[in-house]
């Protein structure tokens, strides 16, 4: 395990902790790193990169495609994390142990834990499949259509061959299951959709173009890609908090004019530490640390000076080690 040890002191606070940050490099060809994962430490300032994704069979084709590691879930002592087509288990010390193929898998993006399953979004088809822990087997997917007018989910069998086509109209990228239900959103949902006792209701409105929009008490958080912000909405408190950025590192940053695949500020990643504290991500590969009491961002870790390269997924480690979320 390789490490680096960052320069700069971060304002510290009560909630510094270690996170799993799983990341893309966007434009990245053939033979060069496409992200990977790493632990970042932010009372030592440490980041341990524990993985570089360059495999062999990276489909280069298309804008993000094959590349990196996407969602991230810690679950006990092991990690599961999601490439673009397939779910990989990890074992406490990095080590790949299992990789999960499915056929219903495809542009996959964020990753939930929760009752024994893990919930995967399979942007390509539109699609949430359930993947059962315990059993290891693909258990159930959900279509997300529009029929007359209204958003449905279609149940199909993923270990079986009569399932959905290829789809990406809503393209899906944030899921989040609790004990009130399964909550999913995409750039084209308009909303932060909830599925529960077998009905599909819309939980609260969304702009377009956000990212890892998921409950919050007793209302919501995620990440405004589009406006370059971290909202929260709560009753009777909505919050908006710009991205924050140090003007004399963003004059080393590179690939800054690339915006064909990428551009600076990109806000994905995000992880609900407690009901003060989110830790949320942005590119290129930076870790914010905000304390929403304040509305203002208390620690912030680099990790790359690429533009091209971007948080996706982010997760305590080890998974215990969050505060308690707020209450629903």
């Amino acid at each position: 395990m390789q490490h680096a040890d960052l320069n700069g002191s971060p304002r510290q606070s009560d909630a510094t902790t270690k996170l799993i940050a799983s990341s893309v490099v966007r434009g990245a060809e053939q033979g060069q790193s496409h992200g990977g994962l790493c632990v970042v430490d932010f009372a030592t300032q440490r980041i341990d990169y524990v993985i570089d994704w360059n495999t062999t069979d990276i489909d280069v084709a298309g804008r993000g495609g094959d590349r990196g590691l996407r969602g991230v879930a810690p679950v006990g002592n092991q990690v599961y994390v999601l490439s673009n087509k397939a779910l990989l288990l990890f074992d406490r010390d990095f080590n790949l142990r299992r990789t999960f193929t499915n056929r219903y898998l495809k542009h996959c993006h964020e990753l939930s834990a929760y009752g024994g399953c893990a919930y995967i979004v399979s942007t390509g088809y539109d699609a949430i499949v359930a993947f059962d822990v315990a059993l290891e087997r693909f258990a159930i997917g959900y279509q997300l259509v529009l029929v007359d007018e209204r958003l449905r989910l279609l149940a199909f069998d993923p270990e079986s061959a009569g399932g959905p086509a290829e789809c990406n109209s809503f393209h899906l990228n944030s899921v989040k299951c609790d004990a009130t239900g399964l909550y999913f959103s995409g750039l084209r949902t308009a909303g932060l959709l909830r599925m529960a006792e077998n009905k599909l209701m819309r939980a609260a409105e969304l702009p377009r173009g956000t990212h890892n929009a998921q409950p919050f008490g007793d209302g919501i958080i995620y990440n405004d890609t589009a406006n370059d912000r971290l909202c929260v909405q709560r009753t009777g408190r909505e919050m908006a908090i710009p991205l924050s950025i140090d003007s004399n590192a963003a004059l080393d940053w590179t690939h800054v004019n690339n915006d064909a695949v990428a551009r600076p500020l990109f806000a994905r990643g995000l992880c609900v530490l407690s009901e003060r504290y989110v830790a949320g991500g942005s590119s290129p590969s930076t870790i914010t640390m905000y304390d929403l009491e304040t509305g203002s961002s208390v620690a912030q870790l680099s990790l790359s000076k690429d533009v091209r390269n971007a948080i996706h997924g982010l997760a305590a480690w080890p998974a215990d080690s969050a505060f308690p979320r707020p209450e629903t």
